[in-house]
């Protein structure tokens, strides 16, 4: 099976393309490679490279920069899957997001309707229903607030959790960390598993706020710093696992935290 990577130097990219290598023969292709935003060089690279398996895993999660642009936004994040279908029957794998929900409740299931209430939610939500409504065969994996070496949000807590005496965190912001050794580990699952189902929550197995992550991860490296809850304006973005990935799972959320922090 030839697989290609679209992203591969992404943060999840990177990641999984180290994974894959492993096990597959995989192609990874980046935007020093190839433009994805122009439909007609991703065409003509789709026709000249045929492939059994396409991931898509580029993208840009600038939420405040796809606001002020959302042509961009579609560009990158949405028009890149219509040039996918329209000019392959390769088997494809999309990395979506928590986003595609408003962001009120919390608790998302992978059956929920989706309501996104930004620009990237949005160009995100119209990919997948491009994917839903196509004759590719196909996996849509939704995952939330991916952390791991290499991730901006995790090695910034990480270094502040080790320098700074005290460190302000929010208490109403939730989410369902992953760690990214986890996802690598659901999407090769799902490479090899041709009636994989069409939707998954690929996230972590708690709901937790950034105050609750600050607090796991100081415990897990024995940091001296205080952490202090501070108020913003309440977000819940938290994924339930689908029951395909809580069949899949052989170790805790903080199990494969400390893998990360051992690899730091």
């Amino acid at each position: 099976m030839k697989i290609l990577l679209i992203g591969n130097t992404g943060f999840i990219g990177n990641r999984l393309y180290g994974s894959l290598k492993e096990d597959f023969d995989v192609t990874g292709i980046n935007s020093k490679v190839l433009d994805i935003t122009n439909k007609d060089l991703l065409k003509d690279f789709l026709q000249e490279n045929l492939y059994d398996l396409i991931i898509l895993s580029a993208a840009s999660k600038d939420v405040e920069k796809l606001e002020q642009e959302p042509e961009y936004a579609y560009k990158i994040n949405t028009q890149p899957v219509e040039t996918l279908v329209e000019n392959t029957r390769s088997r494809i794998i999309f990395i979506s997001t928590d986003y595609v929900f408003e962001g009120t409740k919390g608790y998302y299931k992978d059956s929920d309707k989706t309501s996104p209430a930004t620009v990237y939610g949005k160009t995100k939500q119209q990919a997948e229903e491009i994917l839903l409504n196509s004759k590719n065969p196909s996996s849509i994996i939704r995952t939330s607030a991916v952390i791991g070496k290499g991730s901006l949000f995790f090695d910034w807590l990480l270094k502040s959790l080790k320098e700074e005496s005290t460190l302000e965190m929010f208490e109403d912001s939730y989410f369902t960390p992953t760690s990214v050794k986890f996802l690598c580990e659901i999407i090769k699952q799902v490479i090899q598993d041709n009636n994989a189902p069409k939707i998954i929550h690929a996230c972590g197995e708690k709901r937790l706020s950034r105050f609750e992550l600050a607090k796991v991860i100081r415990e897990q490296i024995n940091s001296d710093c205080k952490i202090i809850p501070v108020k913003n304006k309440y977000k819940d973005y938290s994924l339930v696992q689908s029951e395909y990935v809580q069949n899949l799972q052989k170790k805790s959320f903080e199990q494969y935290l400390k893998e990360e922090l051992n690899d730091v």
